[in-house]
């Protein structure tokens, strides 16, 4: 076993704030072993031990199994040690799945044998075989207040690296009270730089950022997300009758449809095969709402699961990289956001999400819409996620920037350009629904809705 590996190894297995562990010969040794050190070490042979810590050392680490057996398991068995979770109250987590699905939400209960979670208000238990990783989202002054003592002024290029930290999460008081504390010790012109550039920021309000755009220049202050009711027609919209989500249409609702439209050729003319629309599958309505474009009765559908589409957007594009890299405070969920600005808080559900698709849905920039819906390639919102020198169309220069995908050919480039195929686009439907933040639709628009 290598020094290397056996420093890494001695990190996984060494928590900074581990308390005082019970000696493993002492008779009552079960019980002095409590479950804030509740692990699952993973060995070499793909083998798991679930128990509590007990001791670790350069050679071995001792664990308590939940049947009170000690097992000392030699170090260079160990693959990686999962050390489970005990919050006092729930705490925001992205979870990565062994699938590759990515979902942020709630820790409620982080068990040996399964995960409670809230995601998007729902509760899910999760089988723990099914969980890759699970790691807290930690606010940034809770990590500001971390790494403080690890980054002192004394160190300059440390401390300067967290001032420009700071400043990239939109922290610019916090960044501008070290940077005092460190020109006062330095003779440095990064830092008088830094400072100038937080000071800037600071003063600056931009324009989109005015109450009468989006009431304030926080993003505390956004407009209130969609409704339900919107989320609910939104996902009408985006149904594909061929692969339907499960929805419901009450008998009351498909006989006023019905009623409405009853000299249309395409309703069936006997008063059986009408009987069994009323008590049919309730995509056999929707797929001839959608034929008499009868859009004031899209309402009374309810769409209960995501149609595909939308189930796309969710696992592979916004929870997935959308909101953990672009919807950082310092980038587009944050006061300096611009008129990109990206819902984020307090808890993510459809609602959000399904504003920030509305905003992408509608927003342009310089180099066209941000979604092509002919090209979905060329979108700028895929475009802007990859490395500068294979973009078409380059996001702009912005300190702390980083691609989210590493190459144009890479897997999750491609799946997100398969969500963009995935949706409606024979011709693309504009939602009778506007963005909270960039409204640009007009009832003269939504009365040409193709669907």
């Amino acid at each position: 076993m290598s020094i290397t590996t056996l420093c890494l190894a001695l990190a996984l297995v060494t928590p900074l704030a581990t308390p005082a562990l019970p000696d493993p010969t002492e008779a009552d040794s079960a019980a002095a072993v409590d479950n804030t050190s509740r692990v699952i070490l993973h060995t070499a042979r793909q083998h798991s031990i679930t128990g509590y810590l007990v001791n670790s050392n350069a050679t071995a680490i001792t664990i308590q199994t939940r049947d009170d057996q000690l097992q000392e398991i030699p170090l260079d068995r160990v693959k990686w040690v999962q050390w489970l979770l005990d919050p006092p109250e729930p705490i925001e987590v992205s979870l990565v799945l062994t699938k590759g699905h990515v979902l942020q939400g709630l820790l409620i209960r982080d068990g040996f044998d399964s995960v409670d979670v809230r995601v998007s208000d729902i509760d899910l238990t999760i089988d723990r075989h099914d969980v890759k990783s699970m790691t807290p989202i930690e606010s940034v002054q809770d990590r500001y207040q971390r790494i403080k003592s690890q980054h002192p002024v004394t160190h300059q290029m440390a401390h300067l690296r967290m001032c420009r930290w700071l400043i990239s999460e939109g922290a610019l008081e916090e960044a501008i009270d070290e940077l005092n504390v460190h020109l006062s010790q330095h003779r440095s012109p990064q830092a008088r730089q830094l400072r100038q550039v937080a000071e800037a920021r600071l003063r600056f309000t931009p324009v989109e950022h005015q109450p009468s755009q989006v009431a304030g220049n926080s993003y505390d202050h956004l407009p209130p997300p969609i409704s339900d009711a919107q989320v609910n027609l939104i996902r009408v919209y985006e149904t594909d009758t061929n692969n339907p989500p499960k929805l419901q249409i009450p008998p009351e609702a498909r006989q006023a449809f019905l009623n409405e439209y009853a000299t249309s050729s395409l309703l069936p003319r006997t008063a059986q095969a009408r009987a069994r629309l009323i008590k049919g599958p309730a995509v056999d309505v929707l797929e001839l709402m959608f034929q008499l474009q009868a859009r004031d009765h899209y309402a009374a559908v309810e769409v209960i699961t995501e149609p595909e589409s939308l189930k796309r957007f969710r696992q592979h594009v916004h929870d997935a990289w959308l909101i953990p890299r672009c919807g950082m405070r310092a980038c587009h969920g944050g006061p300096d956001a611009g008129r990109f600005m990206l819902y984020r808080s307090p808890a993510m559900n459809d609602r959000l999400r399904l504003s920030n698709l509305l905003l992408l849905d509608t927003l342009t920039v310089d180099d066209g819409p941000l979604i092509d819906w002919e090209t979905p390639a060329d979108s700028v919102l895929l475009q802007y996620a990859l490395p500068r020198a294979e973009a078409t169309h380059p996001h702009p220069p912005v300190d702390g920037w980083r691609s989210v995908f590493p190459r144009v050919n890479s897997g999750a480039m491609a799946t997100s350009q398969r969500w963009i195929e995935s949706m409606m686009r024979s011709p693309r439907p504009q939602y009778p629904v506007q963005s909270p933040i960039s409204a640009k639709q007009t009832t003269e628009d939504t009365q040409q809705t193709p669907r």
